[in-house]
């Protein structure tokens, strides 16, 4: 998609051919990550403008599907991609295509905010070990990548729709799960946005 707006301005020709596998999986190539960092370059600056700005000047370290790098760029792009196809804000998204699947209402999941006093009503504030600012990074420009807040109930009635369970019907097909929840063939650990395989969670898939 940006690939497209940016023509020959992309500094490395490989980006073009990242998969939607490969940015789930976490193996997109680049180590780089300008999503949440409240670095001064990156002041000011929508999703768009930071995923452009790293096209432009920032090369892979890896060849593309070959090693697993956790970064945010990847889910960030998937969220642009998510909106390009639905014509839809990513949490308006979430909102009115997956929230709304739960039979038992979803009301309490939401991107959240960059500053302590813009938080919601019952949001807890946050702190950071070692004395850090808990607020330092932009969470508002990667809300695809992570930057939302959920009221535990909530949360387990939305993972209620993709645990294999029969109780509650699953929003996806059994073939779709299965797909989502096995592992990136250069990290056992990791399937599609998902942790698995940790000896310690006695579960078929942990979180993410």
């Amino acid at each position: 998609i940006l690939g497209k707006m940016l023509g020959d301005e992309i500094k490395d020709a490989r980006a073009r051919f990242i998969t939607v596998q490969q940015l789930l999986e976490h193996t997109s190539g680049y180590s780089v990550d300008n999503i949440f960092g409240g670095l001064s370059r990156y002041s000011g600056m929508s999703l768009k403008d930071r995923m452009v700005y790293l096209l432009k000047n920032e090369s892979m370290a890896n060849e593309p599907g070959t090693v697993h790098s956790y970064n945010n760029f990847g889910f960030s792009a998937l969220g642009l991609i998510v909106e390009a196809v639905s014509g839809k804000e990513f949490e308006t998204y979430l909102k009115e295509e997956i929230y709304s699947q739960s039979k038992d209402p979803i009301t309490n999941i939401r991107g959240g905010k960059n500053e302590p006093t813009d938080r919601f009503k019952n949001e807890v504030m946050y702190y950071a070990q070692g004395g850090k600012n808990a607020y330092g990074n932009n969470v508002e420009v990667g809300i695809a990548a992570g930057g939302i807040i959920a009221a535990a109930p909530d949360l387990m009635k939305l993972m209620n729709l993709v645990d294999y369970g029969t109780k509650v019907p699953d929003m996806l097909k059994k073939e779709t799960l299965d797909v989502m929840y096995t592992p990136c063939s250069v990290r056992n650990r990791y399937a599609k946005g998902w942790r698995v395989n940790y000896p310690n969670i006695p579960s078929w898939a942990a979180y993410h």
